[in-house]
């Protein structure tokens, strides 16, 4: 086995799909570095052909091997896995879990021992182009935060935070805003179709209005708020504002958007005179 051997323990597939797609995407990756679990023979199949990854119906086959065990699967499955593979864990195994559920504290019971970090990763990471945030035990060295940076750097980008807690509201944060984005480029691409442009035509258009919108928005706050606000047609963005309301993360974006918007000072600068006459 690899000194880098990476185990992968799944039961969500759409978070371990997600996972193989960014973690195998470079041409750097071996593959076969990793070995994928799942008691699914055919989806196991499925893995093996789509991402070229070694792949087993029981993850005793090889958690005593790995040196980075990532655990994927559902948190109702919690008790049952960890009780069949802790005691074949090794002590400076690192676990990475991406479990949407569990806890730290949750593995820490079956694993009190170990360097643990927990992963959240948004639904973008398919693209390479992610971002996500990430917590660790107090077991976890410099050492070992490191080496999970390396492992998940393709999935995107990767903020360190202190505390679970951090992360949740992180989470909250990522995922208001990856939704406003799909129902922005929603609105524009349906545009686009109603006035005859073809699918591609359409979704290319939306995206480089949205990319466009954003980098106003980062350089700008006020005029970027200002233009998603134009942008949006008045039914769409009442449906988001409802929804994320539905969300219960209504205060920490929802607000922003409903913010009054004042006019800026003119300024000097020629690169603003036509905004400003």
């Amino acid at each position: 086995m690899s000194r880098f051997f990476k185990g992968v323990i799944a039961g969500n597939h759409f978070i371990t799909e997600n996972l193989l797609t960014g973690l195998t995407r470079n041409e750097d990756v071996d593959p076969q570095d990793f070995c994928v679990a799942d008691k699914t023979q055919e989806v196991c199949n499925e893995w093996a052909r789509k991402f070229h990854v070694r792949t087993t119906t029981n993850p005793i086959d090889f958690v005593s091997s790995t040196a980075f065990l990532i655990l994927a699967f559902h948190h109702d499955d919690l008790d049952r896995v960890m009780k069949k593979i802790a005691p074949k864990v090794k002590r400076e195994t690192l676990v990475l879990s991406a479990m949407h559920r569990t806890k730290i504290e949750d593995i820490e019971k079956y694993l009190p021992e170990h360097q643990i970090i927990r992963l959240f990763l948004s639904p973008s990471v398919v693209s390479g182009a992610g971002v996500g945030a990430y917590a660790a035990n107090k077991n976890a060295t410099v050492d070992a935060k490191s080496a999970a940076q390396i492992i998940i750097k393709n999935l995107g980008s990767m903020v360190e935070v202190g505390s679970e807690e951090e992360l949740e509201k992180m989470r909250e944060f990522i995922l208001a805003n990856t939704f406003l984005s799909y129902l922005t480029v929603k609105a524009m691409f349906d545009a686009g179709r109603k006035i005859g442009l073809p699918g591609k035509d359409a979704g290319f258009i939306a995206e480089k209005i949205l990319n466009g919108a954003v980098t106003t928005l980062v350089n700008d706050r006020q005029r970027g708020i200002a233009m998603l606000k134009e942008a949006f047609r008045k039914e769409i963005f009442n449906e988001s504002i409802e929804l994320i309301k539905e969300y219960g993360i209504y205060d920490s974006i929802g607000k922003l958007l409903e913010e009054p918007v004042e006019p800026e000072p003119k300024k000097i600068d020629l690169r603003y005179k036509w905004l400003n006459r």
